[in-house]
């Protein structure tokens, strides 16, 4: 029998064969590529750590699962915000978590393992401008899953579903964000976990604030208050202080609640040399003298928040700050000075493409020409508020510039233009169903009425039959 030797090139020729096979399924995603197996510190039982984090920063740590396996990781905040995210032994991402507690107090995160191997957890803060905070990680509990264990999962996930359901911007996903915390606090409650049942009603008090519904938002949030365990101490009741106080400033034009909530807070967070928490804090205590009229005591309240917003680079923060001390020079008849701070806030808002916060001080810089009496300067700022307004589809805004531009006409006796103004701010406040603002806008289309009937009376009296025919159809415009 004749055997023939296999050529020498064949063997070769295959394995080419057999990379080219591997790489193309890998590009088709039928294989996947192993996880780069990078070394991060140890996370064990019983050994927390404590370390410094600077805004922006993450840090990573690695946690060993057998499959099955509960893990369940803490985070104790202690002036910084961070968000907390897990990736399975694939480097896949399988959970992030971040409650609305601001700078102080607990973060929790649970996943149990698909298989086994070598877990990821990272400790974040989103916030590049925030100022450097420490925290101490832990790990809370490792155990095969319970029962008890998968209703705090479930519980997670409800809440993350509710988060980006409340990220989303309307109404209807503010609805059913509450939903999906509803049913995360019932999983937490059978799991038995008060903290976390606390942290969703925070976020269904944030979902009813943002639907309109304060008094809704405040109930939840004293919820919380009391769910609040001693061992937390100060700062989970400071975080619920300060969240109260924002409702009685900013929806319920309650300044002497918001002050006595924000007080509360206040020397809480200065005992805990929170500066982050602070500065928050005396900025809405300087808004809340402002509405009470003590425009001057307010300025005192906004040097520190300039200060740190400044330091941290947060320059939305700072512009904030800025725009309220324009108002407050404002009511003290600093037309001036509360024009230089709403132009160094209009800068701000430009820079970061803040289109919003720009159109709110072009609002108000028209706003103090017209009390210097430079009417068309204030109608050249009101315009181009009003593009912006436009722009990003703020209708009760855009009402009320136009409104503060039919003033600006009225005031330079161009009554036809005044009134088209009015019209058109107030068929947007019908249909926002804004009875106070409509009113308003119909009291200053019959103080119109009434002064063109009065000119007409006037110039019928002298005999000007030019001038009256002129005025004739701005006269006989209702």
């Amino acid at each position: 029998m004749n055997y023939r030797a296999p050529f020498p090139s064949v063997p070769q020729r295959t394995g080419r064969g057999a990379i080219w096979l591997i790489t193309l399924l890998t590009f088709l995603g039928v294989i996947k590529p192993v996880a780069s197996q990078q070394s991060f510190p140890a996370l064990e039982e019983g050994r927390p750590i404590e370390r410094e984090l600077a805004g922006g920063e993450t840090h990573a740590f690695q946690v060993t699962l057998a499959a099955g396996q509960y893990l369940r990781v803490v985070v104790d905040q202690r002036g910084i915000d961070v968000a907390l995210r897990i990736f399975g032994a694939d480097g896949q991402k399988m959970v992030e978590m971040d409650s609305p507690n601001a700078t102080q107090g607990p973060e929790a995160i649970s996943v149990v393992a698909e298989q086994p191997g070598s877990y990821r957890v990272e400790i974040s803060s989103l916030n590049k401008g925030a100022l450097a905070g420490r925290y101490e990680a832990k790990v809370a509990a490792l155990r095969p899953a319970t029962e008890q264990d998968r209703k705090w999962i479930a519980a997670q996930s409800a809440y993350n579903e509710g988060q980006g359901l409340r990220r989303r911007g309307d109404a209807e996903s503010w609805r059913k964000s509450i939903e999906s915390y509803h049913e995360a606090i019932r999983n937490w409650q059978a799991a038995g976990d008060r903290l976390m049942e606390a942290h969703a009603l925070y976020c269904i008090g944030s979902a009813w604030k943002l639907l309109g519904q304060p008094q809704k938002a405040l109930e939840c949030f004293s919820q919380a208050l009391q769910l609040q365990r001693p061992e937390d101490g100060w700062r989970e009741e400071a975080n619920t202080l300060y969240l109260m106080g924002l409702v009685y400033i900013n929806d319920l034009n309650d300044s002497r609640q918001a002050l006595e909530r924000s007080e509360r807070a206040l020397s809480m967070q200065q005992a805990m040399s929170d500066d982050w928490a602070e500065a928050l804090t005396l900025g809405n205590m300087g808004l809340a003298y402002l509405m009470l009229g003590e425009a001057r005591k307010s300025l005192e309240y906004y040097q520190k928040p300039l200060t740190v917003w400044r330091k941290t680079g947060y320059r939305s923060r700072e512009a904030l700050i800025l725009h309220n001390t324009g108002r407050a020079y404002e009511d003290l008849g600093a037309y001036q000075r509360a024009m230089g701070h709403y132009l160094g806030a209009l800068a701000l808002y430009r820079a970061s493409q803040n289109r919003g916060g720009e159109a709110e001080e072009l609002n108000s810089i028209g706003f103090v020409n017209r009390l210097l009496g430079e009417w068309k300067k204030a109608l050249e700022y009101y315009s181009q508020a009003l593009l912006l307004w436009r722009a990003t589809g703020d209708s009760r805004r855009e009402a009320i510039t136009l409104s503060n531009i039919g003033i600006a006409y009225a005031s330079l006796n161009e009554t036809e233009k005044a009134l088209e103004n009015y019209q058109q701010a107030l068929k947007l406040h019908r249909e926002a169903g804004n009875l106070r603002s409509e009113a308003v806008t119909l009291e200053m289309i019959g103080e119109l009425h009434a002064a063109a009937l009065q000119l007409r009376k006037r110039l019928l009296d002298i005999g000007d039959l030019e001038v009256q025919n002129r005025l004739r159809v701005g006269v006989l415009f209702l």
